[in-house]
């Protein structure tokens, strides 16, 4: 989603895995494009249990406690696509801090306003990510300016790792050098 001409046909399992990854790890993308609340490009840190550890036991290592379930009503305030974005503009400045969504909203993040356009796969083309046929395909997508504008959200990450720079208090999120 991010370099042109390389994946032409997407189905809807991998639409969607691409556009939360490209959501969880925005790099700053120019005039209105926004960054990740994760720091654009940062590096993940996963628990890995002792072998023998199936699947299930390596996702759930990774899995903050909750105290409870959130009620309905919350799913609002953790899942930003049930309500309407919180745009920011230079003129209005409204920014999204961890005082005005759900803490797990860390994990759902969209700080861009990305549309995909859906069709029906009427030629049955595979997609170029896991080959499977699907019955709608993605081949095109709409980016519009100034989606969510995550701030304060220093070290709020439970997967990021984080330091300050010297004298600064502000906790950063850490991103893997271009060099290795």
């Amino acid at each position: 989603m991010v370099k042109p001409g390389r994946i032409k046909v997407l189905c809807r399992p991998a639409a969607a895995i691409a556009l939360i990854t490209l959501q969880t790890a925005a790099p700053e993308g120019g005039r209105g494009n926004l960054t990740s609340l994760r720091g654009g490009g940062p590096l993940t840190t996963l628990v890995v249990p002792k072998a023998p550890a199936t699947l299930w036991h390596q996702l759930w290592a990774n899995v903050p406690l909750a105290e409870e379930p959130p009620a309905p009503d919350d799913l609002p305030r953790i899942f930003p696509w049930l309500t309407p974005t919180r745009e920011w503009t230079k003129s209005n400045s409204h920014v999204t801090t961890p005082e005005h969504v759900d803490w797990r909203q860390a994990f759902f993040g969209m700080p861009r306003r990305i549309r995909l356009d859906f069709e029906s796969n009427t030629g049955r083309l595979p997609c170029d990510l896991t080959g499977e046929v699907d019955d709608v395909i993605v081949r095109t997508r709409r980016n519009r300016p100034n989606g969510t504008k995550y701030e304060a959200w220093g070290g709020r990450h439970p997967l990021t790792p984080h330091n300050r720079k010297i004298g600064d208090p502000v906790l950063y999120p850490r991103s893997p050098h271009a060099r290795g």
